[in-house]
């Protein structure tokens, strides 16, 4: 598998470069690119997945604090069970986890394909969606990107 990564500016004196897909290549035609070759038979969760499912879990947390859903209210409404305030680690624990592990059979988010991060937020999104009126956009490279910028 080929991966080619577009420069997007330098933080610190160091040169940072994101994953391009085909719709970016005319937009970053004039942009400095890297083009690494991986090796393996399955496409593991990239870096930027793996910020993202951390973001998408920060962001899910605030959401169900800032709605006043307690953990107990949640997760009765998803999957029937006790009463406290959100984070980051309950919403991966408590409920992708569930999730990857009754769709995938998978423990641990380590062993997640490209393809079942997407498959995973998806279910879980239009369950929190349709279930709790909350539905939280997948962080993309750009948002991340410019998150990472503004907290230079």
């Amino acid at each position: 598998m080929r991966l080619v990564l577009a420069y997007v500016g330098t933080i610190d004196g160091v040169d940072h470069y994101a994953p391009m897909d085909k719709v970016d290549s005319d937009f970053c035609k004039d942009r400095k690119v890297l083009v690494c070759d991986a090796k393996g038979e399955r496409a593991t969760r990239t870096e930027l997945q793996n910020r993202s499912l951390h973001k998408y879990f920060n962001d899910l947390s605030d959401a169900f604090n800032a709605a006043g859903l307690s953990v107990s209210v949640v997760l009765k409404k998803l999957f029937k069970r006790p009463n406290f305030s959100w984070s980051a680690y309950l919403v991966k624990e408590r409920i992708w986890r569930e999730v990857q592990e009754q769709t995938l059979g998978k423990a641990s988010t380590t062993k997640l394909e490209t393809k079942d991060v997407s498959m995973i937020y998806e279910s879980l999104n239009a369950a929190t969606g349709t279930k709790l009126g909350i539905s939280i956009p997948f962080p993309d490279k750009y948002s991340l990107i410019e998150q990472q910028l503004r907290n230079k």
